[in-house]
């Protein structure tokens, strides 16, 4: 620092002074010696320092602070109040403004780390969350180091606070991303399992949903109607109706989904399938009502009782 002085060209100058008494040999004091240092360009380089310092932690989205461990004075940049969503006033805010600021499940971790930095005189290194006025959340990350003084003892920390929010966003993004393709790998893996479970049942197993459309068969579904999975899921069940039981189909499922439960279906009554290539086969059928997010889904357990039949007839 130095005193201003304005020069008769209207440049500024700033110099540093010092005055120091001269003696005469009687040791009386004859006057005194004024001693000038110009400090301009040694004040201007510390400004355009400050003003790189404010453009890269502007830049960070960061703000400086610097606290003294005895008086517990805090100083900080300008960038701070914006970053804790405090409104400006004097050079820093109390500290009970700050801590106020914090999210309360972060303030006990937050004291923690500062006290035990204190007390060990180590660095500092911690995350925490802050609410603004408008109800926002915002995730800070505050890293300061010790500044000793020269007995060897800290006097104060120097720190910077980094706003974190957009990072925190990015790994919560990807922490989501991850549970959800560990949740369809897993769901894959169950629908496997099912489908396993599905093929080893004796009977031909298709499941319908509300429009009447199949969306999962069985292998013995497969070889019983001639067809691959890829052709029948997606079509009309009627397609493995001979078009003769078309409308009465068309009412028993209205009549079950009014009133979903298990039953065996066409009770006393001869029930057929048609398959690839219009041949028809008896079948029993039992269906069983599915709640599933997607809305009702009937579970059909078709039987080839074509043998049973030529049994019956032989006898």
């Amino acid at each position: 620092e130095g005193d201003r002085f304005v020069r008769s060209d209207g440049s500024v100058q700033l110099l540093r002074w010092e005055v120091r008494p001269w003696h005469e040999a009687a040791g009386r004091i004859g006057g005194i010696v004024i001693c000038t240092e110009d400090v301009t360009e040694m004040a201007r380089q510390a400004e355009e320092a400050g003003q790189w310092l404010r453009l890269a932690l502007a830049a960070a989205g960061a703000g400086a602070w610097e606290q003294d461990v005895h008086t517990r004075e805090l100083v900080w940049s300008d960038e701070l109040w914006g970053l804790f969503g405090l409104e400006k006033r004097g050079r820093a805010p109390s500290l009970e403004a700050v801590r106020g600021a914090v999210l309360p499940n972060d303030l006990a971790r937050t004291d923690q780390a500062m006290q035990e930095a204190s007390s060990d005189g180590g660095n500092l290194s911690v995350e925490f969350g802050v609410r603004w006025p408008d109800g926002s959340v915002h995730h800070l990350l505050s890293r300061a180091r010790a500044s000793r003084g020269a007995n060897g003892t800290v006097e104060k920390y120097l720190g910077i606070v980094v706003d974190i929010t957009k990072h925190r966003q990015v790994e919560d993004r990807l922490r989501e991303h991850t549970r959800q393709a560990e949740l369809r790998a897993l769901s894959a893996r169950t629908e496997e399992h099912a489908r396993q479970l599905l093929d080893a049942a004796p009977d031909a197993i298709l499941v319908v949903d509300e429009g009447g459309h199949i969306q999962l068969v069985n292998m013995q579904a497969e070889r019983l109607f001639g067809y691959t999975r890829q052709e029948l899921v997606g079509q009309p069940l009627g397609m493995l109706l001979p078009e003769r039981f078309a409308r009465a189909h068309e009412a028993h499922m209205r009549r079950f989904h009014e009133h979903p439960m298990a039953r065996p279906m066409g009770a006393g009554t001869t029930l057929v399938g048609k398959v690839r290539g219009g041949a028809e086969v008896p079948v029993e059928v039992s269906l069983s009502p599915l709640k599933t997010e997607s809305g009702w889904r009937v579970c059909a357990a078709v039987r080839d009782i074509t043998e049973r039949r030529r049994l019956e007839e032989a006898a």
